[in-house]
């Protein structure tokens, strides 16, 4: 399948759900954390299907696309059938590499020193660790942040 074979719109996720729920969209691309609101939402007008893609799928595509990676979403997220293995990918914080040094650290350092009540404002928010904060990352880290990660004695993926 290619663009060549459906019509594709570049939408907002709420365009998009909206878009579904008006019967105008087939189809949409969410990323974001589980559970997602617009979803949650559609789903108390339509039937969703969460769409299963093969791990092997998703492994080879890691290849071209190293963010991606095989993740699962519970069927109690959006009380699927099943589990349903597709392609995730890690939200990040995203600057440019001319804010400071000292100003990333602060940033980076406030995340985790406050990662506790971040997990209770939002369930994606459980996901994050320290250990694996910088797997698939799909940008160069800042200098503030790599001196934050290694004063914690943790470093970039081989």
């Amino acid at each position: 399948m290619s663009y060549d074979d459906i019509n594709e719109d570049f939408l907002s996720f709420s365009e998009g759900v909206e878009g579904m729920q008006n019967g105008n969209i087939d189809a949409v691309v969410i990323s974001s954390g589980l559970p997602n609101s617009g979803v949650m939402e559609l789903q108390t007008t339509k039937d969703i299907v969460v769409v299963e893609i093969d791990e092997d799928v998703i492994l080879e595509m890691q290849e071209d696309y190293p963010v991606y990676f095989p993740t699962t979403v519970s069927k109690d997220v959006y009380d699927l059938e099943d589990d349903v293995t597709t392609i995730g990918v890690n939200n990040v914080l995203l600057t440019h590499k001319d804010v400071s040094d000292e100003v990333v650290y602060a940033m980076t350092k406030a995340l985790f020193d406050n990662l506790d009540e971040l997990k209770n404002t939002h369930n994606a928010a459980e996901d994050i660790t320290m250990e694996e904060a910088l797997d698939n990352l799909p940008a160069p880290l800042h200098p503030g942040a790599e001196q934050y990660f290694e004063e914690q004695g943790v470093t970039e993926e081989d």
